[in-house]
């Protein structure tokens, strides 16, 4: 008789941040009413060690698979929010573009395999509060939701594709 094979499960380990997130953003607004404020606005956030780690469990010694990290993250777009005194409360909508590292796996094993990630694009939404801090410079929370458009990486062409649709929430 054959001995059943153990369990074989893909998971996610972890969405990792032990580096860095930081960033810098330009824009410009202009009061179209005394309390209505519409404006453009673009900036770039880059990461340092933000990686998703892909493991199989329940088969002895092959652990970690796989690695793929986000790079950087950049957008342009606008918002429109109305002013409740000199506190700004706003919404946003924007292009967004996202590069991320090579999707690579199995390292120091014969079948180690490094696989190029193509350049996202899709739409970044969300909203925040503003407040001016004096001499032209203010302070701001904001989250947002970027939904990048799905992507395909080809495995083995024609016959195995592995299909990334990222989608990013954060607090800034």
């Amino acid at each position: 008789t054959l001995a059943p094979l153990p369990p074989l499960a893909l998971e996610f380990d972890g969405l990792g941040a032990q580096g860095g997130v930081g960033g810098f953003g330009v824009g410009c607004d202009a009061l179209i009413s005394p309390r209505i404020v519409v404006g453009v606005m673009a900036d770039l956030t880059w990461h340092e060690d933000s990686e998703f780690n892909l493991s199989l469990s329940g088969v002895t010694g092959i652990g970690n698979i796989a690695n793929l990290a986000v790079d950087n993250e950049w957008s342009v777009g606008g918002r429109a929010g109305y002013l409740f005194g000199d506190v700004l409360v706003y919404g946003l909508v924007a292009y967004g573009h996202m590069e991320m590292s090579d999707l690579t796996g199995l390292g120091g094993t014969p079948a180690a395999f490094t696989f190029g990630v193509p350049e996202m694009t899709g739409i970044v939404w969300g909203g925040g509060i503003e407040t001016a801090i004096g001499n032209g410079w203010f302070v701001k929370a904001e989250g947002r939701y970027a939904d990048y458009d799905s992507e395909s990486i080809a495995v083995v062409p024609g016959f195995l594709a592995l299909e990334l649709d990222p989608d990013i929430i954060s607090a800034r």
